[in-house]
């Protein structure tokens, strides 16, 4: 075929080298790639080369804003079978070849080359440019050799963290991203396995849902309460614990901002935020089939893709995900079953319409469900006045995988120790309208989820406790907001947001009242008795916000935001004791007032309630490029989470239903530099939180947990983050936390068993009013003061194939499990090793691959706690022991 080429060089148009490495503002609609190419070559004054056949009949993206040259062209061709490569001699060439899109130097190469380009004479240019045009054909062999070699720099990471998209060492935040190809080549199912690589993050299951954390921070465990730190995912909020859930489905990017982020995102990320993007559909047709089994469990994990265009003007992606995992790795003697069991799956649909030049549109379903039988508990330390019926009941004492929990009698028996299903909707609509200013964009999201769990919460053999649990909740939101134009000397991002959400959440607790009176000792004859727990719930939240960026000089930028938000809170509240068979209410006096003070801690009652709270979230931060390849910023942002009502309300006193906001003040002080011509990074973060009116949840000792306003506190530490491309083929990555959590004044902390029963206490809410356990001045649960992560992955050319070897070292220090501090329950420091070894064709058509997680088999737990009722003895939540898995993939 001939091959045509078309040469643009730059005579007239002479730089500083300063010039030549800042970011370029562009203005390219979404049109025919070799028209696309053509505009970029005129705005970004570069020389190159492309085939006018390998451009035709390709669509680009549209790119309007600030870039660097090779992120502009990056961004551009994305999706469109097209892949820069940055020659040496000054020159751009686009070809088809797909190693050419990692081949291209970094952007400081990249200005060294425009700089030497610059320096070259206009007929030697010229020479080059017309020897390169004749020979596109006559060298396509060589050309696609010198494409073949991988890059020596690092490419560069976009993200989204302002609501723009900006290379991650441009943003003033302490960032850790982690891309879709990371996520599926590691084995990385979900949040929890995800927080092992990203310094002072972790995510925890308990019995309630998923504890996110940053920096020492952490959500309440109770359904009716708000998130510390908030996971958005393509742009909607997605508002409660049990979201996180959701198993990775298709992902194209996550990113792990640090520190409260309260003016571009709101209120509840005063710990930080998840900001999740899915993969996009693309310019052209492409499919994916992974299947993954693991073999010491049983399981197995399908996942699909299908993308490409369906018109000229609209592309879809089609994303399927079922995982089934059918024997666990704690054996229950009780059921002579195996935990956990579990069988989910998930779908998304995208659709984008390019409407007009200045209009698009993207649109997103997915759906998920989910559905568990069995959870990995185990009972350790076995003590306390009941340790020697425990122990003759074959209850033992150490995490080994073995328990022995369940019920026989037909009002607590659900067949397993703990079931759960579920499902989740969520809708997103996404309109991007360009003007000569700007964008304007409008977002509408829409999500749903419903659960029932039912478990044995004595965790032991005996027939005591039983929890069913049940959550609706339906969000609605719209957000319209308007971006400037990139790379003026002052840029600015402006918008409104309205929220909407329901939710019902209940929770029944059954309790045999006769063994409880025999065991604990009371004074009367207690019923089978249900405690009934009910909480309806409306929020309305609307906010206004708006952030600036002032460019003060070449090298220093100012910039400023502020967020108004107003968020009207109400709910209906029930508490009630009944039995369970007849569904008729205690009435019996003596009953009810022992049940108030003891074992189901409850006073029947009924009331509404309702809350208006306002913040005000601003942030300012400075950057400073101290050299081309370093930048320096300092930053001081307010952080708030709302208040709220307890789900499970205890007393008859609607004040004790209700707890506060609180409020953070941070300050950040943080370097990105880029060194080694490009092949290496190091992000370094310090930072200092301020918390006042901390939330804090307690365990009251026996069968429920309360929020409070309890608590100041202060947090500090460093995060480092680093990447270095040692050669073409062997790459390093790691990062490291510190942090130092302090409770400032917390003299009204939960009690542990010990304390309650040593104390001759009622119950844990009148030790902890005595002030039994004063934790000023001592750290938070789920906080350890190191963690660090350390990858190293090697790629091998023989032949036509490659062979990627990856080993990952995980580390965290020590830490508490529960809120109460409990020496008995802490979490050994350890260290996790994973490893991966995959081979197939460097075309990337396929690969099969050997995963193993936990290679050094550490025993370890997510959560734990007091056993309720039998005071001295523990149960933990037991995550996964080694694991080897094999992966095939193809790609079409």
């Amino acid at each position: 075929m001939q091959l045509v080429a078309l040469l643009f060089f730059l005579s007239s148009v002479t730089y500083a080298q300063a010039a030549a490495c800042i970011k370029i503002p562009f203005d390219i609609p979404r049109q025919s790639a070799d028209q696309a190419l053509i505009q970029f070559a005129e705005q970004a004054k570069v020389t190159f080369i492309f085939a006018f056949e390998s451009a035709q009949g390709k669509t680009s993206k549209a790119l309007r804003g600030e870039f660097s040259r090779y992120q502009a062209v990056q961004i551009l061709l994305e999706g469109t079978g097209l892949y820069p490569e940055f020659r040496k001699d000054g020159v751009l060439a686009v070809t088809t070849n797909k190693l050419a899109k990692t081949d291209g130097n970094s952007s400081e190469e990249e200005c060294d080359m425009v700089k030497n380009s610059n320096k070259t004479p206009l007929l030697t240019r010229l020479a080059a440019a017309i020897v390169a045009t004749f020979s596109v054909s006559a060298g396509a062999q060589s050309a696609d050799a010198q494409a073949s070699s991988r890059p020596t720099a690092l490419e560069e990471v976009i993200v989204t963290a302002q609501k723009r998209a900006q290379g991650l060492q441009d943003v003033p935040i302490s960032i850790s991203a982690f891309s879709g190809d990371k996520i599926k080549d590691a084995g990385i199912p979900d949040f929890e396995e995800l927080s092992a690589y990203i310094p002072n993050f972790s995510v925890s299951e308990n019995t309630i849902g998923d504890t996110i954390s940053i920096r020492g921070i952490n959500s309440d465990s109770q359904a009716g309460g708000e998130q510390s730190v908030g996971i958005y995912v393509d742009g909607i909020y997605r508002g409660r614990g049990v979201q996180s859930r959701f198993a990775f489905l298709d992902v194209g990017l996550i990113e792990v901002l640090r520190g409260p982020q309260g003016t571009l995102f709101g209120k509840n990320t005063i710990g930080g935020a998840l900001n999740i993007t899915s993969a996009k559909p693309t310019e052209e047709r492409e499919a994916s089939v992974a299947l993954m089994h693991e073999f010491e469990h049983e399981e197995t994990e399908i996942q699909a893709h299908f993308s490409g265009p369906i018109s000229d003007s609209v592309r879809g992606r089609l994303a399927l995900l079922q995982r089934t995992l059918d024997k666990g790795w704690v054996d229950n003697s009780y059921y002579n079953e195996s935990t956990p069991n579990n069988d989910e799956w998930g779908g998304r649909l995208s659709l984008d319409w390019d409407v007009s030049d200045v209009l698009s549109t993207n649109f997103k379903f997915e759906h998920s469900e989910f559905d568990i039988t069995g959870a990995p508990y185990e009972v350790f330390n076995v003590g306390g006045p009941s340790a020697a019926t425990l122990r003759a009941l074959g209850v033992e004492d150490n995490i080994d995988g073995k328990s022995k929990i369940g019920n026989s009698s037909p009002q607590l028996d659900i067949g397993s120790n703990h079931k759960m299903d579920g499902d989740s909707d969520e809708l997103m609509f996404r309109a991007d309208y360009a003007v000569s200013a700007g964008v304007w964009t409008a977002l509408l999201g829409y999500s749903n989820y419903q659960f029932v769990r039912d478990q044995d919460v004595d965790y032991n053999p005996l027939d005591v406790l039983r929890a069913r649990d049940s959550e609706e909740f339906e969000q609605r939101s719209v957000e319209l907001r308007f971006a400037s134009e990139a790379g003026g000397r002052f840029e600015y991002i402006a918008g409104l947001y309205w929220q909407e959400a329901d939710l019902e959440t209940g929770l029944d607790l059954t309790l045999n009242g006769p063994f409880a009176s025999a065991a604990l000792g009371a004074p009367i004859d207690l019923p089978w008795t249900t405690r009934r727990n009910f909480l309806d719930q409306q929020s309305d939240i609307f906010a206004a916000f708006a952030q600036g960026t002032w460019t003060l000089s070449d090298t220093v930028r100012l910039t400023a935001g502020l967020r108004y938000g107003k968020e009207e809170k109400t709910a209906d509240q029930l508490a009630s004791l009944f039995d369970p068979d007849t569904g008729v209410a205690i009435t019996d006096p003596d009953v009810l007032n022992f049940y108030s003070v003891a074992v189901l801690e409850a006073v029947p009652h009924q009331f509404s309630l309702d809350r208006t709270e306002e913040d005000v979230s601003p942030s300012i931060n400075v950057q400073w490029d101290a050299t081309e390849q370093t930048m320096l910023y300092a930053s001081v942002s307010k952080g708030f989470k709302g208040g709220g009502f307890n789900s499970i309300a205890l007393s008859a006193d609607p004040d004790e239903a209700e707890y506060e906001n609180e409020e953070a003040l941070a300050f950040e002080l943080g370097s990105k530099t880029r060194f080694l011509n490009g092949a290496a990074e190091l992000n370094v973060a310090l930072f200092q939180v301020k918390f006042d009116d901390l939330q804090t949840t307690q365990f009251t000792g026996s069968t429920s947990y309360i929020v409070t306003n309890a608590a100041s506190a202060i947090t500090r530490g460093i995060e480092v983050d680093g990447r270095w491309q040692l050669s073409p083929e062997f790459r390093l990555q790691g990062s490291l936390g510190y942090v130092d959590f302090e409770f400032e004044d917390y003299r009204t902390a939960g009690c542990t068993a010990a304390q309650i029963a040593d104390g001759g206490f009622a119950n844990g809410a009148a030790c902890s009013a005595a002030g039994t356990n004063d934790l000023s001045g001592r750290t938070n649960q789920d906080t350890p003061e190191l963690t660090g992560s350390v990858s190293a992955i090697h790629i091998h050319d023989f032949g036509v194939f490659e062979l990627t070897s990856q080993l990952d070292v995980n580390y965290s220090d020590e830490y508490y499990a529960a809120g109460d501090l409990d020496p008995n329950i802490i979490q050994d420091s350890f260290i996790k090793v994973n490893a991966s070894v995959s081979i197939g064709p460097n075309n990337g058509k396929w690969d099969i691959a050997l995963v193993a997680r936990n290679l050094t088999d550490e025993q370890t737990f997510s959560y734990a706690n007091d056993m309720p009722l039998f005071s001295g003895t523990h149960f933990g939540l037991v995550q996964r022991p080694r694991t080897l898995a094999i992966r095939g993939r193809l790609n079409f």
